[in-house]
């Protein structure tokens, strides 16, 4: 258990190593990688520079929001400390697989089913109440129902089988799993009520609905 939660780690490591010298890789906690130069780094706060259009901007970013830095000579500093005062109760071990979780969510997690199925209640609830007040509940209830079902990871859409035995790991693909799934569904379901108004109006302004 030890000896593989040990190769894990290194592949983590290695995964994390920036792929140009010389450009600095930031890993947020939320999953998120920010690309740049680090210039500094205090308590508080993460300085780095970032081009932009043969630009460089000086940019912030509060260290609690970081989980590690990849320098471009290929090491790895790992700024996230345990802290269950602040509410960081996982190790730091634990992190980087919560970190890797939902990484591979956005990189590998897709949800056109929640697309589909938001527009589909969506419309049908735009053209049945449309010039109702109830219709401005349509895209909440219809992208609420995607609350409901769990999350089924599959292996496909993973970057290293092995993470699937890591519970955090597990924990943080899921929670980006189910905001993309939720954003999904959003779109689909403001789509849906204009097409579903829309084709309302339509069809009653050529008589095809009767009274």
């Amino acid at each position: 258990m030890l000896k593989r939660k040990i190769l894990l780690f290194i592949s983590f490591v290695l995964l994390l190593m920036p792929f140009s010298k010389g450009q600095d890789v930031i890993w947020l906690m939320n999953g998120r990688t920010m690309d740049g130069k680090v210039v500094t780094i205090n308590e508080s706060q993460v300085i780095y520079e970032s081009k932009k259009k043969n630009k460089t901007i000086i940019k912030e970013l509060e260290t609690y929001r970081i989980f590690s830095i990849s320098y471009g000579d290929g090491h790895t500093q790992i700024l996230y400390t345990q802290d269950t005062i602040r509410g960081d109760y996982f190790s730091a071990s634990e992190m980087h697989y919560f970190v890797m979780g939902e990484q591979d969510a956005y990189n590998y997690h897709r949800a056109p089913g929640a697309t589909l199925i938001g527009f589909t209640l969506a419309a049908t609830g735009g053209f049945f109440l449309a010039g109702d007040f109830l219709l401005l509940l349509v895209p909440f209830v219809s992208s609420g129902v995607h609350t409901i079902p769990g999350i089924k990871i599959r292996k496909k859409r993973v970057s290293n089988v092995e993470y699937l035995k890591e519970i955090t790991y597990i924990q943080g693909y899921k929670r980006v799993a189910k905001n993309k799934r939720i954003q999904n569904a959003i779109k689909g379901s403001l789509i849906g009520v204009l097409a579903g108004v829309a084709t309302f109006h339509i069809l009653n302004n050529n008589n095809l609905i009767g009274d």
